[in-house]
């Protein structure tokens, strides 16, 4: 059908920019609101004196954690299961969880062998920022409700997850530097972020639910947060 080929040859351009348009929005207000939220918590930590209290991070955490109910209240659609179902647990999905357990216990015990960018936790609020509050969070946010966005935008399912997967691994390492507007003026390794949030994307794929990466995630920084410089 000549007029049907010549519809879509057309159209595909302008699917694609749409397509486009909408990851970069998703990604944009993603900042935005991390900007936000961030002065926000600077704020109340100047009000509150978290810092007298050794809370250090539980404000900003705290935010999103608001947020994130907010969201999940407006947008049910996005929710997304933190234990995975057990017709998950097939032999393939636990190989593969298995080997990015590994890999990740590998990458810790390398952190603690050459003390790499993390501190040892200098209070409680601090271990519980980064051991409790920051996986649940994390894990919600990118595996969660970007993930969902995503996916959702892209037409056939290889490609919402391959998109799902790079996109939200490249915020994931985007969130851990000091400066939105320069993130190749950081102290942390970029890389490192994006591989890792890679593996976390390929948990929540595989299980269809964000509990098994905010495990692995919650043992990952544990593993850095004992590491000394």
């Amino acid at each position: 059908m000549p007029g049907r080929l010549v519809y879509d040859q057309v159209m595909a351009p302008r699917r694609a920019l749409h397509l486009g348009c909408s990851v970069v929005l998703v990604a944009v207000g993603f900042l935005a609101l991390k900007m936000f939220l961030g002065q926000a918590a600077g704020e109340l930590w100047n009000v509150f004196d978290f810092g007298a209290w050794g809370l250090a991070g539980v404000p900003f955490y705290t935010l999103w954690a608001i947020a994130l109910v907010m969201y999940r209240y407006v947008h049910p659609e996005l929710a997304i299961s933190f234990l995975p179902v057990r017709s998950s647990w097939t032999r393939t999905n636990v190989a593969v969880g298995a080997a990015i357990c590994a890999l990740a216990s590998i990458e810790v015990v390398q952190r603690l062998r050459t003390g790499i960018y993390y501190q040892s936790p200098s209070s409680v609020g601090y271990l519980v920022a980064a051991v409790v509050l920051a996986p649940i969070v994390e894990e919600s946010l990118f595996r969660g409700v970007l993930w969902a966005r995503i996916h959702d935008l892209m037409p056939g399912r290889a490609t919402a997850v391959v998109a799902a997967t790079v996109v939200t691994s490249i915020l994931f390492a985007w969130w851990h530097v000091e400066n939105v507007f320069h993130p190749l003026d950081t102290q942390r390794p970029l890389l490192g972020h994006f591989e890792f949030g890679v593996a976390l994307a390929i948990l929540r794929w595989r299980f269809n639910a964000i509990g098994v990466g905010i495990v692995l995630h919650a043992i990952y920084n544990a593993g850095g947060v004992f590491t000394t410089t």
